[in-house]
């Protein structure tokens, strides 16, 4: 079991590996702001009020500045196999379930005021779930909000 755990980690790590951000990149499109700057500002300003709790079960352990691109690494209070046994008991299958949180975690973002508005200006707002034993769930990734 800790072996598929220790799999887990690489994959984590590509996600979020900091990459070099171009000029064209980083300035909006509409305003000429530098979004990397904005995404650099929001994560200074948010990372010391973490660890946060954004639902009942769901934690923000911390916040990465990628370019234009903000991650939220967050963490369930259920393990992989009480995931699995949620949406078998439910009979939802994982894609599904995957494709439910990338929806319901893309409304949240255009909703929140600040978050919409950075992805507007061509930011990307980005989040990994992962459970308490380190297994990822998803990885929704929200570029565009209407």
């Amino acid at each position: 079991m800790d072996g598929l755990r220790l799999m887990h980690v690489p994959l984590a790590i590509l996600l979020t590996w900091p990459r070099v951000a171009t000029a064209n990149e980083c300035l909006s499109k509409y305003t000429k702001t530098d979004v990397c700057a904005y995404a650099k500002k929001m994560q200074t300003e948010m990372a010391p009020a973490l660890p946060m709790l954004i639902s009942s079960n769901i934690s923000v352990r911390s916040i990465i500045a990628i370019g234009p691109r903000i991650v939220f690494n967050a963490t369930w209070a259920q393990t992989d196999a009480e995931v699995d046994a949620k949406l078998l008991a439910a009979g939802v299958s994982r894609p599904v379930y995957v494709q439910k949180i990338d929806e319901m975690t893309k409304n949240y973002v255009c909703r929140a005021e600040e978050l919409s508005a950075f992805v507007r200006l061509g930011g990307e707002i980005q989040y990994t779930y992962t459970t308490v034993d380190n297994f990822p769930v998803a990885n929704p990734l929200v570029a565009l909000c209407p």
